[in-house]
Order: structure tokens, then C-alpha cells, then sequence
């Protein structure tokens, strides 16, 4: 299956609005209320299973300058063994001033997938952005298939974070990688962390451009969420404090 969804969002008169919402079966798009004065919020809502094996699926948002936009999804995605390998491919601008949350549930990573994810980022230099990517590997006693993340992030037009993780790939379960663990996430944002960790199961980095990287291993989802920061829209954001509370 092909498909190609596109979320636009401007703002008008104080106001977040959605200029243009198509969606594209499995890529469902919904609006609600959002978080805060000021915000819009949209679900994502798979309108088919998978990602099944053989998809090459693409999802664009562009934020416009000044506005501010929340996405989230009502479930995880699972990705699916099928005839081909499947594809993903997220495509992100948020212009001067405005504001960006991704906090989509994870993507489960069942025996046999073979897929793969690309996340493309273009931030302007005094945008917000608040992004989280999490893989479960896995469904419950099961060994997950193949999964590549990559992300490619460039904050006011130069190189910000470069990001890649493959699973299913000789040794990516060795101690170099994940090791054991079941679930892997990271968070990507344009505010600085006040007390950047490191160790084991969790690491907050720095990039040169700015911002944090945080990057956490854990047994199960539960954990991985203690590890990872909260969303900003979880902790009553407001349109002037934006994603850098």
C-alpha cells in the first residue's frame, strides 16, 4: 500500500489552525481541542493494520511561523511481516516561532518485520520542538523482527542531531546496543536539559546546535516512560512557556 498524509497548521488571530488535514488510509488524522490556549491538537489513528510488510507510507506536517501543534497517536503501531519490506517516512518543518510536540505511542516491532523509519526535521533557529521517537521490540515472549530508525534533524538551517538505530542486524543485541532490553525511545528537543544524566539506561546529550538528545534503554515500556522526559503538553504547557518548559 502507498500513501501520503499531509497535517498543516497556521496561526490566525492568536490561534492555531489546521490549513490543511489529509489523511491517507492507514494514516488517519484527527483533530481535538488542544492542550492549551492557543494550540491544536491532532491524532494519529491507523485506519488499517500495520505498518504491513510491502507499505511505503509518507506523512508531511509543516508548522507555520508562530503556530503551535500537538500530535499524538490512540494507539501503538505495529509493524508486520509481509511480502516486501515496509516504509515509513515522517516529514517535519516548524517555522520561526512556532511550536512542535510529537508524542506518538511506540511502534511494536513483531517476529519477521522488516521495517523501516525515516524522520526528516527542518526547525527554524527560534522554533520549539518536542519529539520522541520509542520502539518496543518485540510483542510479549517474542524476538522482533528487523526495524532501522534514522533521524535526520536540522535546527536554524545547519546540521543538529543525526540519529540512527537498527535492530535486527548482527550484534544489535549485544552490549554495544540495546543488550537486553525490550524498549528503546529517545526525545529530541530544542531546550537545554538543567542536569543532563548519564548512565546506563539513560543519557541526555548535547548537540553543538543546541538542545538535548536523550536516549534511554529499558526492560519494558513502563520503564522506558519513567526514563524519558513528559511531554510538555502532560504538564499543562501554555502558549507562552511553549515546549521549553
Amino acid at each position: 500500500m502507498r500513501a501520503r498524509a499531509v497535517l498543516r497548521a497556521e496561526a490566525r488571530d492568536g490561534c492555531t489552525v489546521l490549513e490543511e488535514l489529509r489523511a491517507a488510509a492507514p494514516l488517519g488524522l484527527y483533530p481535538s481541542p488542544g492542550p492549551a490556549p492557543g494550540w491544536a491538537q491532532v491524532w494519529l489513528v491507523g485506519s488499517a493494520g500495520g505498518p504491513l510488510g510491502g507499505d511505503d507510507l509518507e506523512l508531511v506536517v509543516e508548522v507555520g511561523d508562530g503556530a503551535a501543534l500537538a500530535v499524538g497517536s490512540v494507539a501503538a503501531s505495529v509493524a508486520l511481516p509481509g511480502p516486501a519490506p515496509s516504509r515509513l517516512v515522517v516529514r517535519a518543518a516548524v517555522g520561526p516561532g512556532g511550536s512542535l510536540v510529537w508524542a506518538p505511542e511506540p511502534l511494536v516491532v513483531t517476529g519477521r518485520a522488516d521495517h523501516a523509519v525515516d524522520v526528516l526535521l527542518e526547525v527554524a533557529g527560534t522554533a520549539h520542538l518536542w519529539w520522541r521517537d520509542e520502539l518496543v521490540l518485540g510483542r510479549a515472549s517474542e524476538p522482533p523482527g528487523r526495524c532501522t530508525l534514522r533521524q535526520r534533524a536540522d535546527l536554524g538551517g545547519g546540521p543538529w542531531a543525526r540519529h540512527d538505530l537498527t535492530i535486527g542486524a548482527p550484534g544489535w543485541d549485544g552490549g554495544a546496543v540495546v543488550g537486553g532490553h525490550r524498549a528503546v525511545g529517545s526525545v529530541l528537543r530544542t531546550s537545554a536539559c538543567a542536569a543532563p544524566r548519564a548512565c546506563a539506561a539513560v543519557a541526555d546529550l548535547q548537540p553543538a546546535a543546541g538542545g538535548t538528545l536523550t536516549v534511554a534503554l529499558a526492560p519494558d515500556r513502563p520503564t522506558l516512560e519513567d526514563l524519558l522526559p513528559c511531554p510538555p503538553s502532560q504538564r499543562s504547557c501554555d502558549a507562552a512557556s511553549r515546549v521549553d518548559a
